[in-house]
């Protein structure tokens, strides 16, 4: 079995919490819009009249495709290439910036510790393929 770098076991753990994170919150505003479409009693105890609801559902089902993408990101994240580090950094640098406007001081600490990561020492010698023991075993 070929070995990573601790950072890009690092950045993999990250990832995959994150998308998990993702999942929950984006199944949880589709639950709350399809229980609102569905019962209009539901409707009134949640606050949700009109159009609230198809864009709490539309925001809920985005979410859910972030969180998609970051597990595939996850699994793509264990192998060498320059693609998945950059996609890495742009990703999360969006994390970065809708965390720092909602100041989600967690979110966007993990979010600059992965860009970090990528970007940086063996994350960065990894991807780019000039890590040592990738290629060795």
């Amino acid at each position: 079995m070929k070995k990573r770098p601790g950072a890009v076991t690092a950045i993999r753990v990250f990832v995959f919490i994150s998308a998990g994170f993702a999942y929950l919150i984006g199944l949880i505003l589709t639950g709350m819009a399809a229980g609102a479409l569905l019962s209009p009693d539901v409707a009134a105890d949640l606050d949700m009249e009109g159009s609230a609801r198809g864009l709490v559902l539309g925001f809920g089902l985005v979410i859910v495709t972030i969180g998609g993408l970051m597990t595939w990101l996850g699994v793509r994240a264990g192998r060498p290439g320059k693609g998945i580090m950059w996609t890495i950094v742009v990703l999360y640098s969006i994390s970065a910036f809708f965390n720092l406007i909602t100041l989600s001081l967690v979110g966007f600490g993990v979010a600059v510790l992965i860009i970090v990561l990528a970007v940086s020492g063996n994350g960065r010698a990894f991807y780019e393929g000039r890590w040592g023991p990738w290629y060795h075993s």
